[in-house]
């Protein structure tokens, strides 16, 4: 009669063969005592030419000493398994002399006072090739993507000096201002674009307090001035991303651009002051200056107040407010979630 022991070992044994990893055991001596299907089929060996033999035949020349090294360790550690964690470093030989990588996992127990070692290993060559090819194709990406932004910004930089040049020969005051509004509008994307993919990686998103202080910056330099422009910023420590940043930084072109052209006149102490804060998932932008004050038709552009339409245009688009208040010059708060 058939004990119930016999039947489970016979079970077992159909699992262990019927597994889509290759299984193999040894014993203390490290002579392998399982050696399943999956096994056969990744290193070409049947099971009768291994049962009883080392590991060696499978094993490169230069880790086989190794091996049994690493194996006796192993023994006589409290942890009951080891996953070998050099992904594809792990090296198998097949019967034909082919080396290939392997993902590992060993685990020990004990059976009649005998200890067993049992590794499960995957044959990872495909994974590994695949995981190459993707690495050469993002590399590839990379340095396609790097190359565009490199034209962009080239780009941007020609349109922004034949701005800045037309406006030196326009002839009308009116074609002036035009010309300097829309090279301070592509000067404030240059800024933003230079911050983002000047470095190796390329951001999806800015620290507003590396953002707003160089864009100021910038557009103050547009404009020429007998005066020097005290720049004050407090800006809070928050990310935005690439979607907010470049109509916020129009939006702060425009104004600087107003108090530029219009806050300051007549005035020796010329003072800009940006500040942004963040809470409750709210983004507020408080932005002001010491000059005449603010007038509508004024911001920006022209008499139509075409500079304002963008702001609040620009506005709309980050799903925010805006609102002016009253003070010593002009100040402006705009508010919006992230």
């Amino acid at each position: 009669m058939v004990t119930q022991k016999e039947i489970q070992s016979v079970h077992l044994s159909e699992i262990i063969d019927s597994a889509m990893d290759a299984i193999i055991s040894l014993d203390s001596e490290f002579r392998v005592i399982i050696f399943n299907h999956a096994a056969e089929q990744m290193f070409g060996y049947h099971a009768s030419e291994m049962l009883g033999k080392s590991l060696k035949k499978i094993l490169p020349t230069d880790v086989q000493n190794k091996h049994d090294e690493i194996l006796r360790r192993f023994i006589l550690t409290a942890s009951p398994n080891y996953r070998g964690k050099t992904h594809g470093k792990i090296r198998g030989v097949r019967s034909n002399g082919e080396e290939f990588p392997i993902e590992a996992a060993i685990s020990k127990s004990q059976i009649d006072n005998e200890i067993i070692l049992t590794a499960i290993l995957r044959d990872v060559t495909e994974e590994r090739k695949n995981n190459l090819k993707m690495e050469g194709l993002l590399k590839e990406n990379d340095y396609i993507l790097k190359e565009i932004h490199h034209r962009v910004k080239n780009n941007m930089f020609t349109i922004f000096s034949l701005l800045q040049m037309q406006s030196s020969e326009a002839s009308s005051i009116e074609a002036k201002d035009s010309l300097i509004d829309a090279a301070g509008r592509v000067r404030s994307m240059m800024t933003l674009y230079d911050k983002l993919y000047r470095n190796e990686e390329m951001l999806q998103s800015l620290n507003l307090k590396e953002y707003l202080p160089t864009l100021t910056a910038d557009i103050v330099g547009i404009f020429p001035s007998t005066s020097p422009i005290q720049i004050e910023t407090d800006i809070y420590d928050v990310s935005l991303s690439i979607k907010q940043l470049t109509p916020l930084g129009i939006i702060l072109n425009e104004f600087i651009t107003n108090s530029m052209k219009h806050a300051f006149t007549g005035r020796e102490n010329r003072k800009i002051k940006i500040q942004a804060f963040f809470e409750n998932e709210t983004v507020t932008i408080v932005y002001e200056d010491n000059g005449v004050g603010f007038h509508e038709d004024n911001i920006a552009s022209n008499s139509r107040g075409f500079g304002l339409q963008m702001v609040n245009l620009l506005v709309s688009q980050l799903n925010g407010t805006i609102k002016s208040e009253k003070t010593e010059g002009t100040k402006f708060i705009i508010e919006f979630k992230i």
